[in-house]
């Protein structure tokens, strides 16, 4: 299938009121720096790029719900029947029409779309139609910026946009600290990162938009003057309750991982591993 287009949907960054256009342009200036996308449109909730093929970066941007892999073809019926025909091409099994009709100016309403479009599919494929339980659902959406068809939406992680909510350091201990950080990264803060010794930062660059330079410290007591000197007023450690430790110092200090055991850290490292 040649797809044309990628469509993106906001996750609760898009839903922030007043603040909103702030919120959709840092998820913007991060989408281009993390997938190397510079082309887009949008529209409420949406976003739309070119197709391209490594698009499973997309995952990695903090602030977005979920994609598709889309056709666009133009407004009519005509060109959506077309469009379903070229999606459809080749299936078999059940099927179902799901319509998005956010273009109200578009002259036919979204059960009647999904009606046309569904008997059109049965008269020119092998598909058979079952509103309950179907194999595939054809998904049409119509915006102001086009009508587009998909069969699937993929999962992002959701979260905040990086950038959005200030700055924290990160005191790199294990690799249960990389996940802490990247926990920090969802929440839309600016992670940096300190250690006692080098330590691998792929995995959390992958997740960062910013270049991330790890500061290596001679001892603990040296961490508190760097605070200080990049005016940094909280802390980040990977601790949970197998590990935890208090850290007398003037800053506060987040552990995100408290409640997590030894198993839990290790999936979930995985996952972002994965991604």
């Amino acid at each position: 299938m040649n797809y044309t287009h990628l469509l993106l949907r906001g996750g609760e960054s898009f839903l922030k009121g007043q603040n909103q256009a702030q919120f959709e342009q840092k998820v913007l200036e991060n989408l281009q720096r993390l997938t190397d996308c510079k082309e887009f449109r949008k529209t409420r909730g949406r976003l739309i790029l070119p197709y391209f093929s490594d698009h499973t970066k997309i995952k990695r941007v903090f602030g977005l719900s979920s994609y598709s892999l889309v056709l666009q073809v133009d407004k009519s019926m005509d060109a959506l029947q077309e469009g379903a025909n070229q999606i459809l091409q080749g299936k078999k099994g059940t099927f179902r029409v799901e319509t998005n009709r956010a273009d109200k100016n578009f002259p036919i309403k979204s059960p009647e779309i999904s009606m046309l479009l569904g008997k059109y599919v049965e008269e020119k494929t092998e598909l058979k139609f079952n509103f309950k339980s179907p194999q595939i659902t054809l998904n049409i959406e119509i915006n102001q910026l086009g009508a587009f068809l998909f069969l699937e939406t993929i999962s992002c992680l959701g979260g905040l946009p990086v950038g959005i909510e200030g700055q924290v350091a990160l005191f790199l201990e294990n690799d249960a600290s990389l996940l802490a950080g990247i926990l920090f990264l969802k929440r839309g803060c600016c992670v940096f990162p300190f250690a006692l010794k080098e330590k691998d930062l792929s995995l959390l660059q992958k997740f960062s938009p910013q270049s991330l330079h790890l500061t290596t410290l001679v001892n603990n007591s040296e961490l508190e003057s760097q605070l200080i000197e990049k005016k940094l007023s909280a802390l980040v450690l990977g601790e949970n309750f197998e590990n935890y430790s208090p850290h007398k110092n003037k800053f506060i200090s987040f552990r995100p991982l408290l409640a997590y055991s030894a198993s839990e850290i290790k999936k979930e490292l995985q996952k972002f591993a994965e991604i």
